[in-house]
């Protein structure tokens, strides 16, 4: 189920984990930013995690900032000043943030499978692949897919 952070939400999430040399670990997140109709919350997430005792995952989201500012679309505030959450790079305005971890393991690639359904995919410097997808609707993304899709080469069948 998503992580919805509903307006006047003002939330701190906290995700630490390890993952010991030998062992693997597939996980999906997905996070919404209010119901339909809401611009969503303030939400500070923060993710640690470690491979065989060494950091593999350390980011920080900060997305308290609930725009008082006017998005892009609506030609944002003086000077051009929008609300962080929807300056490029962070949500670009969606409101959906969709993403599967693979730690300890790299899933194979298929032909741009990730590429061509619109989500990014990171290899990261510890043994493991990030695939991350924004959206307007969670319902649009294909991380599910992805997930279910690495999750069998891992022999795990969803029910």
């Amino acid at each position: 189920e998503p992580f919805v952070v509903s307006d006047g939400a003002d939330v701190t999430r906290t995700l630490t984990g390890s993952v010991a040399d030998g062992g693997r670990l597939l996980l999906r997140e997905s996070l919404v930013l209010g119901r339909r109709g809401q611009r969503g919350g303030a939400l500070t997430s923060r993710v640690r995690l470690t491979h065989a005792g060494r950091a593999a995952v350390a980011e920080d989201l900060d997305l308290r900032d609930t725009g008082d500012l006017p998005a892009p679309g609506d030609g944002c505030g003086p000077h051009g000043a929008c609300a962080t959450r929807d300056l490029p790079g962070v949500l670009r305005g969606h409101r959906v943030l969709d993403q599967v971890l693979a730690l300890g393991w790299t899933p194979p690639t298929g032909p741009d499978a990730e590429e061509a359904s619109g989500a990014t995919r990171l290899e990261l410097a510890r043994p493991g692949t990030l695939a991350r997808w924004s959206g307007v609707a969670g319902h649009d993304s294909p991380i599910g897919d992805l997930a279910e899709a690495w999750g069998r080469t891992m022999g795990v069948t969803s029910s």
